[in-house]
């Protein structure tokens, strides 16, 4: 899955160098928990607390597979990881669901849903998304 590859060495960081490292690391951490253990509660509880849901997924301090190294939309990290309850709660919170134009966006390698779903593998969702 991922692990810890680049702690930081805080003894050397101000108090506000310390919350700008770890702040968006802790909070895409604790995403990407949520959407491993697909767990849709919680992952709706943390996405709300962004102003677009749909945010552009980045950790900089762990390994992950090369493919999220691109800046994915998290809606993508759930096809990827296949956390369809995950995916489908967020899309529940968009007004036009499955054919919203948040779900568009794409990562820095114009991938979007369509290849994340076949990265994943998950065959149900992709056939919607043709149908949508």
């Amino acid at each position: 899955m991922y692990y810890y590859i680049n702690k930081p060495d805080y003894s050397k960081m101000t108090e506000e160098q310390k919350k700008e490292q770890e702040g968006p690391n802790l909070f895409n951490a604790k995403v990407l928990d949520t959407i491993l253990d697909d767990d849709s509660e919680q992952f709706l509880q943390l996405i709300q607390q962004r102003e677009d849901i749909n945010f552009e997924f980045k950790l900089t301090n762990y390994k992950l597979p090369e493919l999220l190294l691109y800046g994915p939309p998290i809606a993508c990290v759930c096809l990827f990881f296949n956390s369809e309850k995950c995916f489908y709660s967020m899309v529940n919170q968009m007004a036009d669901g499955i054919e919203s134009a948040k779900l568009k966006k794409k990562d820095r390698m114009g991938r979007g849903l369509a290849h994340f779903c076949a990265f994943g593998g998950n065959l149900n969702i992709f056939r919607e998304l043709n149908q949508a």
